[in-house]
């Protein structure tokens, strides 16, 4: 299954490369890290045709990681921009830096800061407890996030 996954990644990312070669506007896009045009110029030269028949969905599933990467992610990892599709927690993590980078939070709690970030992005039962005032339950299901709460206060 995997080899298969490997092989489909190759022969995807082989074929997106040769249309680089060949076209000078998608090969200019990406060499400008404008996604937008070459995500549309990729999509209307590889996806859909009928010798290969890639689809974002199945492009998704090889690529898949814990979550559906986009096309334009795709392209990133192809033309080496990126080294691979991010995990969620990677992404919660970059997120989380930009917003303590943008945000006049308290330093000292931090570490608090990031366990109610990641839970409340990463955890969809634990945001709806969150935002509902259901604290109790956040306690029962996870004693170090309702402690960070508390921690980290109202305010913030």
């Amino acid at each position: 299954m995997k080899i298969d996954r490997e092989m489909y990644r190759q022969r995807f990312a082989t074929q997106a490369q040769e249309m680089a070669a060949k076209h000078p506007e998608l090969r200019e896009a990406v060499a400008a890290e404008n996604w937008q045009a070459a995500e549309a110029i990729a999509s209307r030269l590889l996806l859909e045709k009928p010798k290969e028949f890639w689809n974002l969905l199945k492009l998704q599933q090889v690529f898949r990681s814990d979550r559906n990467p986009s096309f334009r992610e795709i392209l990133k990892v192809i033309f080496g921009f990126l080294p691979g599709v991010a995990k969620r927690e990677q992404l919660a993590g970059e997120h989380f830096e930009r917003y303590l980078s943008t945000s006049p939070a308290d330093a000292t709690k931090a570490r608090e800061l990031r366990h109610v970030f990641h839970a409340f992005v990463l955890d969809g039962e634990l945001r709806q407890l969150i935002e509902q005032g259901e604290f109790a339950k956040v306690r029962s299901f996870d004693a170090g996030l309702y402690q960070a709460i508390k921690t980290v206060g109202q305010k913030e």
